[in-house]
């Protein structure tokens, strides 16, 4: 809910938030608010019934999507298509502040009802109107550095330089060891600080310095050590191509010495299914976690569902076996 703390209180208390159009009080279980007394007076609250504004969180006006003839529109805002909200569900809402204009951002996701659908949308007068700049999208979080504006959302981590009229991928792959975040991985935050991006996605987080001209990529695994009660493994466990980020499977292992490392994958009947790596040099002391698979066989084809084994073998005579499911 939305809950508030006002002076030098301790205490918090449950806020209400009531359309004063309708008189009716909307669910506030999931929200987002923006508000800058440095810049700003006005409050923006995000809902699951439609987005609200409000010069003094007393009375708010809310926009909805809505396309029924049979109800009647109170606000003249409260439309669809490239005008107007793509969906009710708001589940970011952010402002920016450039070249003494303000936009409103909204990701409003569809709820079901006719005329929604998942989509990004800006507001150039200060909320007077809305525009759906991309629709078919789920966005979770936007950030701003100057013109250039950043959108967490499932088809990537999404940048525009012109206020939502074009719209660009970012590669986010580590300059040094060119470790990537796979492209189409759903992304869930992003912010900018001191011209520094910082982008979370559900395959790492990504840091890219100098406004995303070098990047790093942060992720953690499990340490293999003596006492693990296998050698090597994979990730996640289980793995779908269609749903796992990159449609791949990552493999964990370590070897003690220098070494030429080849993995290879079976099916249930021991035969080769694929070769992800072969015979590629490893340093010997350290776990290695980049080494990945496509869940494809030799042919280029998604391989079955169900479990399969796989072997790492290093030129020093050592091997390491360890089992993947595969799943829809």
């Amino acid at each position: 809910g939305f809950y508030r703390r006002t002076g030098g209180s301790d205490n918090w208390v449950e806020f209400t938030v009531i359309d004063t159009t309708t008189e009716v009080r909307r669910d506030t279980t999931v929200l987002s608010l923006m508000f800058n007394q440095d810049v700003d007076t006005t409050f923006w609250v995000g809902t699951i019934a439609g987005i609200g504004a409000s010069p003094n969180a007393i009375g708010w006006d809310f926009d909805t999507v809505n396309l029924d003839p049979g109800i009647f529109d109170h606000n003249i805002r409260a439309t669809s298509g490239d005008e107007g909200l793509t969906g009710n569900f708001v589940t970011a809402l952010e402002v920016q502040y450039y070249d003494n204009k303000r936009y409103v951002w909204v990701a409003g996701n569809s709820t079901g009802l006719l005329g929604e659908t998942n989509g990004i949308n800006v507001s150039k007068d200060n909320g007077r109107t809305f525009e759906a700049v991309m629709k078919n999208v789920n966005c979770w979080n936007f950030a701003f550095n100057d013109a250039d504006v950043y959108a967490a959302t499932t088809h990537g981590l999404l940048k525009s330089s012109d206020f939502g009229e074009s719209w660009d991928t970012i590669s986010v792959v580590d300059t040094d060891d060119q470790t990537e975040i796979y492209p189409g991985t759903e992304y869930y935050g992003v912010a900018v600080v001191d011209d520094v991006i910082w982008a979370a996605s559900n395959d790492g987080i990504g840091r890219g310095a100098d406004n995303g001209t070098s990047w790093d990529v942060y992720r953690t695994f499990e340490e293999i050590t003596e006492s693990s009660e296998e050698e090597v493994y994979v990730s996640p466990l289980p793995s779908s191509p269609y749903s796992t980020p990159g449609g791949r499977v990552k493999f964990h292992y370590k070897f003690e010495t220098d070494g030429n490392i080849t993995i290879q994958v079976f099916d249930f009947s021991m035969d080769l299914v694929a070769t992800p790596l072969e015979g590629e040099f490893r340093a010997g002391g350290v776990q290695h976690d980049n080494d990945t698979w496509d869940m494809r066989n030799d042919n280029g084809d998604i391989v079955a569902t169900g479990p399969y084994y796989f072997k790492v073998a290093s030129s020093t005579g050592g091997e390491k076996w360890g089992k993947i499911m595969v799943i829809p």
